[in-house]
Parts: structure tokens; C-alpha cells; sequence
């Protein structure tokens, strides 16, 4: 079975993403804060139910609420250049924690994992 039977089978709906370039230090040292900018994705986001996919994810997910996302767009946790993705679903945040990427078909495909902290 390819994931697109997943995505299309479990398909929840369209979210938005923020992609917010790196922070860096500026020509004075003053902290000069990433730019933004957003765009939408049709993906499929579910529970996590793997107790060993949650151990992989070590201490970034402690204390958080973990989902799984598989869609055709390539979104990312933090990198050098960029602060992690963040999905809006149902108006929260939620931050991209782990990708796996793969091209196959013409697409690249990713499955990500997403968390949103919990509230104390």
C-alpha cells in the first residue's frame, strides 16, 4: 500500500502553515526576528497510537500532544535556515517536530510529526 491511499482514505482537510525563516543576529549583534509566510496544505492528521513512534521522538515531545501528519507538501522542523512549520488545526498551533521526506510519482511526499504543548 502507497501512502496515497492514507492521505485520500483519512484526508481531514486543508491547514495552514507558517514558515518562519531563522532568526539571526544582525550587522550590530541586535537580534533580528525570521520573516513569515504562509501557506495551506490538504493532508490527513491523526492520532499518534505507536508507543515506539513516541519514543523516537525523545524530549521534543515531552509534555506535548502528539499528532501525525501525511500529505504531499514538504514541511519541516527547525533547520539552520528556517524555525520549525507550524500547522493551524482548529485555530491552535501546532509545531512540526520530525519529517521524513521521499519523492515518488512526481510528488514529494512527507510525513511529519506535529505537537502542541499542553496547557497547565
Amino acid at each position: 500500500m502507497t501512502i496515497t491511499r492514507p492521505i485520500t482514505t483519512f484526508y481531514t482537510g486543508t491547514y495552514t502553515v507558517t514558515r518562519t525563516t531563522a532568526t539571526t543576529a544582525g550587522t550590530t549583534g541586535i537580534v533580528v526576528a525570521g520573516t513569515a509566510s504562509t501557506f495551506t496544505i490538504d493532508a490527513s492528521i491523526q492520532p499518534v497510537m505507536d508507543g515506539r513512534a513516541l519514543e523516537s521522538l525523545a524530549d521534543l515531545s515531552r509534555g506535548a500532544e502528539v499528532a501525525l501528519v501525511l500529505t504531499t507538501t514538504a514541511i519541516d522542523p527547525i533547520t539552520p535556515t528556517q524555525a520549525p512549520d507550524v500547522i493551524t488545526v482548529s485555530g491552535e498551533a501546532w509545531t512540526v517536530i520530525k519529517a521524513e521526506h521521499w519523492n515518488a510519482r512526481g510528488k514529494t511526499w512527507t510525513r511529519a510529526y506535529i505537537a502542541r504543548k499542553a496547557r497547565p
